[in-house]
């Protein structure tokens, strides 16, 4: 008798019997399903198998409430982190981007350029971090930015001392319409 538990049909059995204890005890019979959870989990326990516990849909209902109410405060911080991100983005970016526009653009933009960048720099550098603050500098430093990269393009257009380039005008051909006629033809 002892050899009958060890076949594959007596433990495909024994799992049969787990998803039965499952299925007929209803949710809102939570105290009826843990007891018997609790005793098919002791049962296999003896033939030393490990049950992974089914979640009961009163559980599952649980746990998607919690997930909806917490939504707006996760969209929330990843736009926060999102706004951090770019900070550090355009800081970097703005720190490489003033070797550029030295001896190019007028020297009061990039001084601006410079105390708006230090400015997002200590910001960024508190602990507690004032998102609000940190977007409306990064806009601020964003503009003054674009400002002065407009200027540095416009300026490498038109070389000082040089007017700017016109169009080539076209040059106008005479042009004669023609007709191919094919001697071959005629003859025949």
């Amino acid at each position: 008798m002892d050899d009958d538990l060890n076949t594959p049909q007596a433990l495909a059995c024994l799992f049969e019997l787990l998803d039965l204890g499952f299925s007929f005890v209803s949710s809102d019979k939570e105290d009826a399903f843990n007891d018997v959870q609790f005793k098919l989990k002791t049962f296999f326990g003896i033939f030393g198998l490990k049950v992974a516990s089914k979640r009961i849909p009163a559980e599952v209902e649980k746990m998607r409430k919690e997930a909806e109410q917490f939504s707006d405060a996760d969209t929330k911080k990843k736009e926060e982190i999102d706004i951090i991100n770019q900070a550090d983005t355009v800081i970097y970016q703005t720190e490489k981007s003033i070797k550029d526009f030295e001896g190019k653009v007028d020297a009061k933009e990039i001084s601006a350029i410079k105390e708006k960048t230090e400015e997002l720099k200590k910001l960024m550098a508190e602990k507690e971090k004032d998102v609000q603050k940190i977007k409306a500098k990064l806009d601020e430093l964003n503009q003054i930015a674009q400002k002065a990269a407009t200027e540095l393009y416009q300026k490498a257009g038109a070389q000082p001392g040089e007017q700017p380039k016109e169009a080539p005008k076209e040059k106008k051909e005479d042009v004669v319409d023609a007709e191919v006629v094919d001697d071959k033809e005629k003859k025949e």
